[in-house]
């Protein structure tokens, strides 16, 4: 992932880039990831999420097909398959087959709309670290921690469950 486009090396060694100027929908890449059906996602600074299948672009889900921002910064899926996209002024995104069934942000509830990163616990509540704190959303509740709260800081940038339980948020 580089802000100069998608770079694949296959095993063999061969490079093959995916760049606007080669009809890829952008060449500003935040990051790629593998869901459990292994299509590729491509985050991108500017043009949503990118669903690979093989070398093609199977689909393009960005703010105008409901996504909460074109800015991808993170990207994770939850227990039950749910792709969870952290956007940067757009909250979280919740996709389900390839559409935005949710969108979390300040006005849903959630403390802040610059999602560093998602972590989802294994009763399948999601923990949102963002720019503003850290927001639980389980079901239809969520809850915020900030300094106020106990927090050390108000940016958390990940968020990580050890194998005892315990959070780690640096």
């Amino acid at each position: 992932s580089t802000y100069n486009g998608l770079l694949k090396i296959n095993t063999s060694g061969e490079e093959k880039w995916f760049r606007t100027e080669k009809g890829f929908p952008s060449s500003l890449i935040r990051l790629v990831y593998e869901d459990k059906d292994n299509n590729i996602w491509v985050g991108t600074r500017d043009a949503g999420l990118i669903r690979m299948q093989g070398e093609k672009v199977s689909r393009i889900i960005d703010h105008t097909s409901g996504l909460g921002a074109n800015l991808i910064i993170s990207i994770k899926e939850d227990n039950v398959g749910n792709l969870i996209v952290g956007t940067s002024g757009g909250g979280v995104s919740i996709l389900h087959n390839d559409e935005v069934i949710q969108v979390l942000s300040t006005e849903t509830g959630l403390i802040g709309n610059v999602v560093f990163n998602t972590y989802t616990d294994s009763d399948n509540v999601i923990w949102v670290a963002t720019s503003m704190g850290l927001s639980r959303v389980s079901k239809d509740a969520i809850t915020n921690y900030n300094v106020v709260s106990g927090l050390s800081s108000n940016s958390p940038y990940d968020i990580i469950e050890d194998n005892n339980g315990s959070f780690w948020l640096p």
